[in-house]
């Protein structure tokens, strides 16, 4: 079973968003806001290491937001 540091942290989901071409912003404490194109909302994410539900809520969110497939295929084998 993988421990909770063996996923993904929330500052590699924010900057693969930005390589996307997403803005990204500081948010509250330590939180990281990802915003969607076109002004469709933002998602705040934790900039330290997620579990796996919160990690993959947030690729789904980036799927959502239109980061192109081939980057979201990278973040899936890191999980």
């Amino acid at each position: 079973m993988k421990m909770k540091s063996d996923y993904m942290d929330g500052l590699y989901l924010a900057k693969q968003a930005a390589k996307a071409g997403l803005k990204v912003t500081p948010g509250k404490g330590d939180h990281i806001k990802v915003f969607a194109p076109e002004g469709r909302g933002y998602m705040p994410i934790p900039a330290r290491p997620l579990g796996r539900g919160l990690a993959c809520a947030i690729v789904k969110w980036l799927i959502a937001a239109g980061v192109p497939l081939a980057l979201i295929m990278l973040i899936l084998e890191a999980l």
